[in-house]
């Protein structure tokens, strides 16, 4: 972990093997640590890399908030942990080694706020060098399952494999991930920009390179950390100065970018219907008045039919609602998977 040294390290094994076992809490852990050797520094990147999040009590996000005296918890932690020793230090628990005194108490945690979750899997990343804790394509995990032709490293296999096998020249792919690096840089016989921008999905990277109408084009999607849905084609590359002439071969073959997407708004502008397929023997008062509260609760764009299923006397009868348009956000989707619901869906062709 970036900013955690081998002396802390060694430091927080030394007070963690004294006796006393593993950490219990937050709490415990500023108690019993030196924090002469552990700084505030060290006590923030492991924060911010997830090291005390298998401790109960605090969640990630409230060690950056601040308590009802406007104080920051994680400096108000620091402070009572130098409190709590120097006091065990000059002779028992107590502000004044005395057991009728008052007791020390550990600092008011901050009130629930609210935190985009993918700054602090940024943070995480940039110090631990992964996605540990999650990943931001996980709340995407529709999106990349139903709309994406293959994997970012599936994608570099083909790369690599496409001036030996014609199957592959000209083939369009439609790949889908977290934009992590964007490099704007200049031409040096015109001097107009370009852009070379890095993709990554959960198991692999690829960098992309946009010129002339195509930087225009896509620039607004330049951005680190957006998700995004690519459709991109394998097409020859030639040589610095090489004319692009009938008999001449190209040195390789790259993904040229010829769409991209918000990966948020797919859902509602690939999917044009959705597909409901209910078994009859499902159907209750309850369920029924269920799925009309959820289908409320998500109103969109997205066309509704239930199909009811009768399997005893193999019959299927359609309903198409006139009166409900869905939104295919994560709440509906994960309603239906937990009630066993099964859906399908008619994508548009518009990608």
């Amino acid at each position: 972990i970036k900013g955690v040294g081998s002396s802390a390290v060694d430091s927080i094994v030394k007070a963690r093997e004294s006796g006393d076992g593993p950490f219990g809490s937050i709490f415990n852990f500023i108690e019993r640590i030196n924090l002469g050797v552990v700084t505030r520094k060290t006590i923030e990147s492991l924060t911010y890399a997830g090291a005390f999040d298998g401790l109960d009590g605090v969640r990630r996000e409230q060690y950056l908030g601040t308590n009802s005296k406007d104080e920051l918890f994680l400096d108000a932690l620091i402070k009572y942990g130098n409190r709590f020793q120097n006091d065990t230090i000059n002779g028992g628990n107590s502000l004044f080694g005395d057991s009728d005194s008052i007791k020390l108490v550990p600092p008011e945690l901050p009130a629930a706020m609210e935190v985009n979750q993918n700054e602090l899997l940024k943070k995480e990343k940039e110090l631990v060098g992964m996605y540990l804790s999650a990943h931001p394509l996980d709340q995407f995990a529709f999106e990349v399952k139903h709309f994406t032709t293959c994997t970012i490293s599936e994608a570099a296999d083909m790369v690599g494999r496409a001036s030996g096998e014609e199957n592959l020249q000209g083939k369009e792919l439609i790949i889908a991930g977290i934009v992590t690096n964007v490099k704007i840089s200049y031409t040096r016989s015109t001097g107009k920009p370009f852009a070379n921008f890095v993709i990554e999905d959960f198991n692999g990277s690829m960098n992309f390179a946009v010129y002339g109408r195509d930087y225009e084009s896509f620039m607004q999607y330049m951005q680190p950390n957006l998700p995004l849905i690519i459709k991109c084609q394998l097409s020859p590359r030639f040589g610095f100065g090489q004319a692009k002439s009938e008999d001449q071969k190209p040195v390789d073959y790259e993904l040229k970018v010829r769409r991209i997407r918000h990966l948020a708004n797919t859902k509602e502008e690939f999917v044009r219907e959705i597909t409901l397929n209910i078994p009859v023997k499902m159907i209750s008062p309850a369920f029924r008045t269920e799925l009309v509260r959820k289908l409320k609760e998500n109103k969109g764009t997205t066309n509704l039919i239930v199909k009811l299923l009768d399997y005893e006397n193999q019959l299927a009868v359609e309903y198409v609602s006139g009166k409900f348009r869905v939104s295919l956000n994560n709440d509906l989707l994960d309603y239906l998977e937990s009630r066993s619901v099964n859906y399908s869906f008619v994508p548009s062709l518009g990608f």
